[in-house]
C-alpha cells in the first residue's frame, strides 16, 4: 500500500509540475539538494526556513521521505502493539491528529497498520486532522487521500496553525483524538528564534490530550530534539512513557519502477529510507 500509493502521488505531482514549469527537470534536483542541505541544519537557529510552498519542493519531499516516514510509522504501531500486548484502539471510529503532518505520511502508516490483522477493532473510519503551518500541504494530502487504496473513510481535515505564531487558533485542540503523531516535526521547531512561543504553544496543547489518547513521537536521534520532547511532555504533566526506542529504522528497498525509477534514474536521489531516530510512544493519564 505504502509504495503504491506514494509512487501514484508522485506521478500526478510531476504531471502537474511538467505542465506548469518548463524547468521542471532542473527544479527537482535543485530542491531536493535544498532539503537535504537544510536537514543538515536543523540544529542551527540562524538557519533559513524551508519554504514547503513550492511544487518541486512538496515533489521533492514526497520522493525522498514520504516512503521511509510512513513505513517508521507503520513499523512503530507494529511494535507498540506487540510491546502493549493489547489493541491500541478500541472504535470503528477513531480521531488521530498529525502535528506537523505536512504530506501525510503519518496517515500512510497508519492506514498501512490497519490494513492487517494485528488484533485491532474493525476500524470503519478515520477524522484525521492535520496541524501544519504550510496551507500547500493540503492539496498533496487530499491527493494521497484520493489515491489510496482502502476501505476505510477517511474525513480529512487540514488546520493552517504556526506553532511558532504568538497564540494558537482556539479551534487547534487534541481533546477528541485517540492518538497524536509527532513525526520529524519537533526537530524543525525547537531550534527556532521563538522557541519561548512554541514552548508556550506545545505545552498548551499538550494539555488539552483526553485521558488515555496515546501520543507517538518519532525524530532524528539527536540530543536536542528528543529532550526537547521531554520538557514538553513535563510541561504538559501527567503522562505515562510507554515505549522508548533509540535505533536505526531501516526499510526494505522496493523494486524501483514507475515514476520512482524514472526520478532515481534522472536525479540521482534516492527515497531516505533509513534514519537513526527515537520514537516513543506516551499514554496521558488521568
Amino acid at each position: 500500500m505504502i509504495y503504491e500509493t506514494v509512487k501514484r502521488v508522485l506521478a500526478a505531482l510531476d504531471a502537474q509540475g511538467a505542465a506548469d514549469h518548463d524547468d521542471w527537470s532542473e527544479l527537482m534536483p535543485a530542491s531536493l539538494a535544498v532539503l537535504e542541505g537544510s536537514y543538515r541544519e536543523l540544529r542551527n537557529a540562524n538557519r533559513d526556513l524551508i519554504d514547503y510552498s513550492e511544487l518541486a519542493t512538496q515533489a521533492a519531499y514526497v520522493f525522498r521521505y514520504v516512503l521511509g516516514h510512513a513505513d517508521f510509522v507503520y513499523d512503530f504501531l507494529k511494535h507498540s502493539r506487540n510491546a502493549t500486548g493489547k489493541p491500541l484502539f478500541d472504535a470503528e471510529e477513531i480521531w488521530v491528529t498529525s502535528v506537523g503532518g505536512g504530506p501525510g505520511s503519518e496517515l500512510l502508516g497508519l492506514l498501512q497498520y490497519l490494513s492487517e490483522d494485528h488484533g485491532e477493532p474493525d476500524v470503519s473510519k478515520i477524522v484525521y486532522t492535520i496541524v501544519d503551518k504550510e496551507a500547500n500541504w493540503q492539496h498533496v494530502v487530499e491527493l494521497l487521500v484520493d489515491e489510496v487504496e482502502t476501505n476505510i473513510e477517511i474525513e480529512l481535515h487540514f488546520q493552517i496553525c504556526d506553532i511558532s505564531s504568538a497564540a494558537l487558533p482556539v479551534a487547534v485542540t487534541l481533546k477528541d483524538e485517540e492518538l497524536v503523531i509527532m513525526s520529524f516535526f519537533i526537530s524543525e521547531v525547537c531550534e527556532l528564534p521563538e522557541k519561548n512561543r512554541v514552548i508556550k504553544n506545545l505545552d498548551g496543547l499538550l494539555a488539552t490530550m483526553k485521558p488515555d489518547a496515546f501520543l507517538l513521537y518519532n525524530d532524528s536521534d539527536a540530543y536536542s530534539f528528543y529532550m526537547f520532547l521531554n520538557n514538553r511532555i513535563r510541561g504538559a504533566t501527567k503522562f505515562d512513557q510507554i515505549i522508548d526506542i533509540n535505533a536505526e529504522y531501516k526499510t526494505d528497498t522496493p523494486v524501483y519502477d514507475g515514476i520512482m525509477e524514472e526520478y532515481v534514474d534522472q536525479y540521482d536521489y534516492r527515497p531516505k529510507l533509513s534514519s537513526k531516530a527515537v520514537t516513543k510512544l506516551l499514554r496521558r493519564t488521568k
